[in-house]
């Protein structure tokens, strides 16, 4: 891995981005009833943009980092930043939304250095960082099961008929 640098987004990744986001949900979603169509790409397009533009400017928000190897967009990670409304021992809590690679480039260590360099750059903590990863993606349970991420809670499902 040569040439790595982790960064805030630029509007010029637009594409990029929309590419990895694209190959998240082919991996992840397809199977799940997830329907892919333009429009929620125009969504995605927007709500990243919304980001890049800095519209979340009180510091309580999205966030969105981007890694880039040898000139090119390889990953990025997603994240929301949601700062307490009553009295907690957390300054804040992360949720990561999306940690995506490209597909060539992935199990190289770009996806520790995203994680990593979201957690160094939290400040003053502590803080608590969760994310949802379905139970069958057992890749990503233990990479971040390295990463020192335990099951804190379950998350039930139940799908209701349309009938």
């Amino acid at each position: 891995m040569t040439g790595l640098v982790i960064r805030e987004p630029k509007e010029a990744d637009l594409d990029a981005l929309t590419a990895l986001w694209k190959e998240l949900v082919e991996d992840h979603h397809g199977g799940e009833g997830l329907l892919f169509d333009r429009s929620a790409e125009i969504v995605w397009r927007k709500y990243v943009m919304h980001i890049v533009k800095g519209l979340d400017g009180d510091g309580d928000g999205d966030g969105l980092l981007v890694a880039e190897e040898d000139g090119e967009v390889s990953g990025y990670i997603l994240y929301r930043l949601l700062k307490p409304n009553i009295p907690s021992r957390y300054a804040g809590h992360i949720y990561i939304s999306d940690i995506v690679v490209k597909r060539e480039r992935r199990r190289r260590g770009i996806a520790s250095a995203m994680l990593s360099f979201l957690m160094n750059s939290l400040g003053v903590g502590p803080y608590r960082v969760f994310l949802r990863v379905p139970s069958r993606n057992l890749a990503a349970v233990n990479f971040y099961a390295k990463h020192g991420f335990k099951i804190g809670e379950y998350v039930m499902e139940r799908e209701i008929d349309e009938d």
